[in-house]
């Protein structure tokens, strides 16, 4: 069954391959970054949620 999987941040692809490049020890990430984000951009479409905050 195909269900749908959401995956939510704080940030838009471009900042989130930012957070992922800087890794835990400040090393430069780049390159793992860019593999995660490439997965993440072929499974899922970025959308922007924008109103009132609810919480």
């Amino acid at each position: 069954e195909d269900l749908p999987t959401f995956f939510t941040s704080n940030f838009n692809f471009q900042d989130l391959e930012k957070h992922f490049a800087k890794g835990k020890n400040g090393n430069d990430e780049t390159w793992e970054a860019r593999r995660v984000m490439e997965r993440i951009r072929y499974l899922a479409e970025e959308t922007r949620l924008e109103g009132e905050n609810r919480r």
